[in-house]
């Protein structure tokens, strides 16, 4: 899903978020699950990792950041597009 991160790794993750310099509160945004991300972010404080179908409107509203994967951000296209 163009995540690139091959083991549970809370810093590699927090490295990762740090070179895109996003707000304090991101919301990051998958097509699939994956466990990887999921472990990987769960320790970090104001960070939301969800799949498109699961993706609220209030968590868009309360982010200060959205990272969207490609396949997650072609999946929020094609479901809204039409």
């Amino acid at each position: 899903d163009g995540f690139a991160q091959s083991e549970v790794s809370t810093k590699q993750f927090r490295q990762l978020l740090e070179k895109l310099e996003p707000g304090r509160k991101v919301v990051f945004v998958l097509s699939e699950r994956n466990e990887i991300v999921w472990l990987s972010a769960r320790n970090l404080v104001d960070v939301r990792v969800v799949m498109v179908p699961g993706l609220s409107t209030l968590e868009v509203v309360n982010a200060d950041t959205l990272i969207f994967t490609p396949g997650a951000l072609k999946q929020l296209e094609e479901r809204y597009a039409g």
